[in-house]
């Protein structure tokens, strides 16, 4: 309860980090970097933030055209740029306990945007400790979870009678409200692309993605 608390509470709150803004308001629409309730399609674009970065590692990247981060935003009119936060919390050992730790990058993606067409933005680790941030075209609709770049978004097929193995993951769902105050989760890729917490592919498999 305590932790609840303190999520609501960071609304109002400077430091309140990117994942907990982003927990808060989703999703938002701007124009000329006003916050407003919608903006017409065919004068905007739509960012996505990827979960993970375009190697599959899983670093969030939080689009924030203001003061505060976002996993979707609509932007119109069409920017020739867009500020992205990296944000990715994890327990590190230290001797025999752990510790929290946040790596954090920020920076613009930019391109060659178009109206009516939607972006996922992603950061990418680089070596020493530098990010680099790109966007990417991708289908309308996208979501922020389970989305990957074309590189990571491998598919299968459409299991049978016949053929269907069915998987179902332990431990906590990547969709429970657990996951997204810091918990340890799971999830398990299905034949599609998505994650849940359930997945049905089609035999012979070689492998199963599993995300922690």
């Amino acid at each position: 309860m305590k932790k609840l608390l303190s999520i609501v509470m960071c609304s109002t709150l400077v430091a309140c980090s990117a994942s907990d803004t982003a927990f808060l308001q989703p999703e938002a629409s701007y124009l000329n970097h006003q916050k407003v309730s919608s903006v017409p399609k065919s004068q905007s674009i739509t960012v996505v933030g990827s979960y993970h970065d375009e190697m599959g590692n899983a670093f969030p990247a939080y689009p924030q055209p203001a003061d505060k981060a976002h996993k979707i935003v609509h932007l119109s009119p069409v920017p020739q740029q867009v500020y992205v936060v990296c944000e990715h919390k994890y327990l590190q050992a230290a001797g025999q306990s752990s510790q929290n730790v946040t790596e954090r990058g920020r920076g613009y993606a930019k391109g060659n945007f178009e109206a009516g067409k939607t972006y996922m933005v992603f950061c990418n680790r680089q070596a020493n400790k530098q990010f680099q941030i790109v966007a990417r075209e991708v289908p309308d609709g996208t979501k922020y979870r389970g989305a990957w770049s074309s590189e990571h978004s491998s598919k299968g097929s459409k299991p049978t009678d016949n053929n269907r193995v069915r998987f179902i993951i332990t431990g906590k769902s990547s969709h429970s409200f657990w996951r997204w105050v810091g918990n340890d989760y799971m999830a398990i890729q299905n034949w599609d692309g998505s994650f849940g917490e359930t997945a049905e592919l089609a035999a012979p498999i070689e492998y199963v993605k599993v995300e922690c």
